[in-house]
């Protein structure tokens, strides 16, 4: 159980530092770059996402022929990359009517909107892999 506890660990600072990262970017004020934060936002959610799921199952990995890797690598890859970026297009959605509403505080609340929506999906996502792994390691 201790390894798990560790794996816990590792997941939450990499959710964290995503969660941190993602606000910092968002909460800029740079409303001519909404494009560059969506790529950013996505690329970070799925580094995200695939941290997690390295974190509790690089050693099964191993373990597998190349096709089951590949299978379960594109699985994570798509799943994360659509939720990444439903999230990130969602969040630079609201920028406008956020920031034209709040005025420069907008962006530190969008900040925050983002910081939440890449926390829900790091804590989900986890949630799903730790499922999983308790499962299969039992």
């Amino acid at each position: 159980m201790s390894s798990l506890h560790h794996k816990r660990k590792q997941v939450s600072i990499a959710i964290l530092a995503t969660v941190f990262g993602t606000g910092v970017v968002t909460a800029t004020p740079t409303p001519n770059l909404e494009i560059s934060k969506q790529v950013f936002l996505t690329i970070a959610n799925v580094a995200m996402c695939a941290l997690v799921w390295n974190i509790y199952f690089d050693e099964e990995l191993s373990k597998k022929d190349i096709i089951s890797i590949l299978l379960d690598l594109s699985i994570v890859t798509v799943i994360s990359a659509f939720t990444a970026y439903v999230t990130a297009k969602g969040i630079t959605a609201l920028i406008n009517d956020i920031t034209n509403w709040l005025g420069v505080i907008g962006w530190v609340v969008i900040g925050i909107i983002a910081g939440l929506a890449t926390s829900l999906l790091g804590i989900g996502w986890a949630s799903y892999c730790d499922d999983l792994y308790r499962h299969q390691t039992h």
